[in-house]
C-alpha cells in the first residue's frame, strides 16, 4: 500500500499532516509560486488578484510584502504546523517531497537553489 503513494503523501502520513493542513500547505505553495513567478500566464493584474486572495490565508492586512525566501516559507509553515501537528516540519523536506511527486517543481528551483 505504501508504494501507491505519492512523496508528498508519505510526507503528510509521516508528519502528521490532517487534511486541513495539507489544504493550507497546498496554498502556502501557490502564494509563493506566484511570488517567485517570472511567467504567469495571465496578466500583471490577474497574478495579484490571485496574489492577495492566498495572502489573505497567511497575513494580516497590515503586512502587505511577503519575502519570497526559504526562511519566509518555513516560518509560514511552523505557523501551520502549530496549529494541525505536534510533529515539527522541514520546508526543505516539504518543498522536495512535493517537487519528487511533480508539484510546485518551481519552489525547489527557486527555493533550494
Amino acid at each position: 500500500m505504501d508504494e501507491l503513494l505519492s512523496p508528498f503523501d508519505k510526507w503528510c502520513d509521516k508528519n502528521e499532516v490532517n487534511n486541513q493542513a495539507q489544504l493550507e500547505i497546498i496554498n502556502l505553495c501557490g502564494l509563493f509560486i506566484l511570488l517567485l513567478s517570472d511567467d504567469f500566464p495571465g496578466t500583471l493584474e490577474e497574478k495579484e488578484k490571485m496574489t492577495l486572495n492566498f495572502k489573505r490565508d497567511f497575513v494580516s492586512d497590515e503586512q502587505q510584502h511577503i519575502e519570497p525566501t526559504l526562511q519566509t516559507f518555513q516560518l509560514f509553515l511552523t505557523n501551520i504546523q502549530q496549529k494541525h501537528s505536534s510533529v515539527e516540519w522541514n520546508a526543505k523536506e516539504l518543498i522536495r517531497a512535493m517537487a519528487a511527486s511533480g508539484r510546485a517543481v518551481d519552489l525547489k528551483e527557486k527555493l533550494l537553489a
